[in-house]
C-alpha cells in the first residue's frame, strides 16, 4: 500500500459522508494504492453508521471506535498503528483534495528519498457548496521549506504527507498536545535534521468554522500549547543544532561561517515572516526578535541590533550602543545613532545580518516584504563579512496599523487595549509617545505590566466603566475579537471598537 489516510472523526457526522466520497474520488485510490482509516474517537453522532454504508460497497476502508474520547493526535496514533502505507497524510473531516492532490504529494515523497514530508497549499472557505463568489476562496499559499522557519510559524498547512519510517526513528505524536501536535512533530523532524519539500501543485480546501479547534474558546488552549511548544524550542542548544543539521541550506552550500550568523538569521526572520494563513500580510514575533539579539551582547552587531529593536518598542536607548556607536568608525552604527537620538519612528536604519545569503522569508513566499529589504549597499568597512538590510520604519507601521485609526486614539479620551499580543506591544510604544490615555487588559493573570504600565483583568474594567467616551482596541484574532466586542456592547453600547487582527 501506498498511502493511508487517517480520519479522526468526533461529533463531525455531517462532515464525514462527503469527506470520505471526496477520497473515494482520489486517484491514488483509483489506482487501488491508497487505504483510508477512520478512527471514530468516542462520538455520541452516527459516524459508525456512516462507514459501514460505505464499506459494503468500497475495499480498503477501515473503522475503528473508541468508547472513550482521546485527542486527535491520540486518534491519529491509533490509525498510524494501524495503517499499512508507506505514507502517511491527515484526512480531516471538514477538508477536501482536488482529485490528483495525494498523487502529487506521494510522487514527491518518492522522487527523494531524503524528503521526509511533503506539503501542498490550500484555500480558506466558508463552504463546501459550488459558488462564483470569489471572496468565499481565500488562497493560502504556503513557502519553500527552510528549517528555522518552523522556530516562526507552522508553515506546512492542514494537509501534509509524511513517511511512516519516520515514527520509527522520531516517535510517534505527542499525547500531550491537543491542537498543535503536528507542530511539535515537524520541530522534531529538523532536530533530526530531516527535510520536507512544498509541492505547490497538490491542492485542497479547509473549512474555516468558528468552533474549530484554534478558533473557539479552545483558542487559550493553543496558546497555552504554543507558549510550551516554544519554551522547549526556542533554546539555544536547538537553534544551534538545527542550522547545524542542514549544512548546505545557504546559498553558497557548505557549512562554514560563524554560529552567531545562526542568531542573526533567525533575528530578521522573527521580524518579518508570512503566517501560512495571514492572508500574505507580514507578522512578526517580538518575543523570538528578544531571544536571538540577546544571545551575544558584546558584539557590535547583535548590540545594534537589539537598539534597533529597543526604538521600535519605546524603549530608552542603551547606553553601551551609544558609547560605541558614538566612537565607532562604522557608518552604520553612527547612522543608526542619528537615527534613535531623533526619537521620531521615521528613517530607515540598518540592521546586520549573517555573512552566510540565507533566503529570507519573503523570498521564501515568493513576495515582498514592504519595510525590510536586503541593502544593495552592504559594504561596512568595519563589518566586511556581515550583510545589511535597511529597515523602513514608516513602513514598518503601515504594515501593521492604519494611521488614521492610531491618530484617533490618541484623541480619545480614554483607550483600552485588549489582548497583549505583538502587534499590541507596537501599538503601546506608539501610542506612549503620544497624549494619549490608554490601559491595558488581557485576561492572563500571569502578565503584570508592559513598558511600565499595569495589565488590568478585562471583566474587573468592564464592570466599573463610566466614561461617555471610549474606545476599546481587540488585540486578537477575528473571531475571539467578535466575542469580546458582544460583551463591551452589554456593559458599553456606545464604546467605539476597532480590530487589530492578529
Amino acid at each position: 500500500m501506498k498511502v493511508s489516510v487517517l480520519v479522526s472523526t468526533y461529533n463531525s457526522s455531517a462532515f464525514l459522508e462527503d469527506c470520505l466520497g471526496n477520497l473515494f474520488n482520489q486517484s491514488l485510490y483509483g489506482q487501488g494504492d491508497m487505504e483510508i482509516i477512520v478512527i471514530d474517537s468516542g462520538s455520541k453522532e452516527d459516524e459508525g453508521e456512516i462507514v459501514r454504508a460505505f464499506q459494503a460497497k468500497r475495499n480498503d476502508l477501515h473503522y475503528l471506535r473508541t468508547e472513550q474520547r482521546e485527542s486527535l493526535y491520540q486518534a491519529w496514533n491509533r490509525g498510524i498503528e494501524m495503517a499499512k502505507g508507506k505514507y502517511l497524510t491527515n484526512g480531516n473531516t471538514d477538508d477536501r483534495h482536488e482529485g490528483d492532490c495525494l498523487e502529487r504529494l506521494s510522487d514527491a515523497l518518492e522522487e527523494d528519498e531524503q524528503v521526509g514530508l511533503v506539503y501542498g497549499q490550500v484555500e480558506k472557505v466558508s463552504s463546501f457548496e459550488i459558488s462564483t463568489d470569489s471572496e468565499s476562496a481565500i488562497p493560502c499559499p504556503s513557502q519553500e521549506f527552510f528549517p528555522a522557519s518552523l522556530f516562526l510559524h507552522y508553515f506546512y498547512g492542514a494537509q501534509p504527507m509524511w513517511r511512516a519510517s519516520l515514527h520509527r526513528k522520531i516517535g510517534l505524536f505527542s499525547g500531550s498536545y491537543e491542537i498543535v501536535g503536528d507542530y511539535e512533530f515537524a520541530l522534531r523532524l529538523i532536530a533530526e535534521g530531516l527535510p520536507s519539500k512544498y509541492v505547490p501543485e497538490a491542492k485542497g480546501k479547509m473549512l474555516w468554522r468558528e468552533d474549530s479547534l484554534s478558533l473557539s474558546d479552545s483558542g487559550s488552549l493553543a496558546n497555552e500549547e504554543r507558549r510550551r511548544l516554544f519554551a522547549w524550542s526556542r533554546e539555544e542548544s536547538m537553534v544551534r543544532k538545527v542550522y547545524r543539521a542542514f549544512p548546505g541550506l545557504n546559498e553558497g552550500g557548505g557549512d562554514g561561517g560563524p554560529e552567531e550568523d545562526f542568531f542573526l538569521d533567525l533575528g530578521l526572520r522573527a521580524l518579518c515572516f508570512f503566517p501560512a494563513f495571514g492572508a500574505g500580510k507580514p507578522d512578526l514575533d517580538l518575543h523570538l526578535l528578544e531571544f536571538a539579539y540577546s544571545q551575544n551582547p558584546d558584539d557590535p552587531r547583535f548590540l545594534n541590533n537589539k537598539a534597533i529593536l529597543d526604538f521600535i518598542l519605546g524603549k530608552p536607548m542603551d547606553a553601551k550602543f551609544s558609547e560605541l556607536a558614538a566612537s565607532s568608525e562604522s557608518a552604520t552604527l553612527k547612522g543608526n545613532l542619528e537615527i534613535i537620538a531623533s526619537a521620531e519612528l521615521q528613517g530607515k536604519p540598518l540592521l546586520f545580518g549573517p555573512s552566510r545569503t540565507f533566503p529570507t522569508e519573503a523570498e521564501l513566499r515568493k513576495t515582498e516584504s514592504g519595510y525590510l529589504m536586503r541593502s544593495p549597499h552592504s559594504d561596512d568597512q568595519a563589518f566586511p563579512a556581515s550583510s545589511l538590510f535597511r529597515l523602513d520604519l514608516q513602513g514598518f507601521r503601515d504594515a501593521y496599523f492604519d494611521s488614521g485609526k492610531i491618530d484617533e486614539l490618541s484623541q480619545n479620551s480614554k483607550t483600552y487595549l485588549w489582548g497583549i499580543n505583538e502587534k499590541a506591544k507596537l501599538l503601546i510604544s506608539y501610542l506612549s509617545q503620544t497624549d494619549a490615555s490608554f490601559f491595558l487588559l488581557d485576561s492572563d493573570r500571569t502578565l503584570k505590566s508592559f513598558l511600565g504600565r499595569p495589565i488590568h483583568h478585562p471583566e474587573l474594567v468592564l464592570d466599573t466603566l463610566s466614561e461617555e467616551r471610549c474606545f476599546f482596541v481587540l488585540c486578537m484574532n477575528l473571531t475571539q475579537g467578535k466575542k469580546m466586542e458582544g460583551r463591551i456592547r452589554l456593559h458599553r453600547p456606545n464604546a467605539t471598537t476597532y480590530h487589530l487582527q492578529t
